[in-house]
């Protein structure tokens, strides 16, 4: 099954149904990830971030971590993956449209300033 069958329907358990946009980072290497995603809700013009929405009640923090360490794994398992990068994936769910776009960064490479790019590029 191709890699963004898989993130989607991982994704698709996750993301409110009032969702009309909803965007995913991911740091994934060899033994760590970081991910998370944002939704633009039906009735809020500013982005939700999914930890947020777990705080609020709205989403299952354990859920999340499910979705988000079988994202990792089936990553991992593609590929398009780099052992010798930070491999940084940004997915992007619109009107049951889906896009995938991988970019790879040295390791020694500070995050946080590939973070704030991201953010500033995506939302």
């Amino acid at each position: 099954m191709k890699l963004e069958t898989l993130i989607y329907d991982n994704l698709k358990k996750v993301i409110p149904l009032n969702s009309i946009k909803t965007v995913m980072f991911a740091k994934v290497a060899n033994t760590n990830y970081e991910i998370y995603f944002y939704s633009y809700l039906a009735d809020d013009n500013n982005p939700k971030q999914c930890f947020s929405l777990a705080e609020e009640g709205v989403l299952d923090e354990n859920d999340l971590d499910n979705v988000f360490s079988k994202i990792a794994e089936d990553y991992r398992k593609s590929d398009k993956f780099k052992e010798d990068k930070n491999n940084i994936i940004t997915f992007t769910i619109e009107k049951n449209e889906a896009k995938l776009k991988v970019e790879y960064y040295d390791k020694g490479e500070r995050l946080n300033g590939i973070k704030k790019a991201w953010i500033g590029a995506n939302l």
